[in-house]
């Protein structure tokens, strides 16, 4: 679950975009354990098509549990740099939860 927030900005996203940012969150979590998935072209798609700064906070939640949930209340990066920061650390930061392992 991903929910992007910016107090100056209300822009809705549509289902198709939603779920290419989850992708993107999904991708840089799979990214910090394996080499093997390169979500390069996503990322430029992404900056492309979300060009704007938004605070982002992701909830991870594994068999309906929550494993984790962090965020970033205000605008500071673009909106894919702060979906794969914030996605990263409710993996393995989140103090509540055991980090995520593979």
């Amino acid at each position: 679950m991903v929910f992007l927030t910016n107090m100056e900005l209300e822009r809705k996203f549509s289902q198709q975009e939603g779920e290419l940012l989850i992708k993107l969150a999904r991708s840089a979590i799979e990214m910090t354990f394996s080499k093997v998935v390169s979500f390069a072209s996503l990322q430029s798609f992404v900056s492309k098509t979300f060009p704007e700064k938004r605070g982002v906070f992701v909830g991870l939640w594994l068999d309906e549990v929550m494993r984790g949930c962090m965020g970033v209340p205000c605008p500071g990066k673009s909106l894919e740099e702060t979906i794969r920061q914030v996605a990263i650390e409710s993996a393995l930061k989140d103090a509540r939860y055991a980090p995520l392992s593979e």
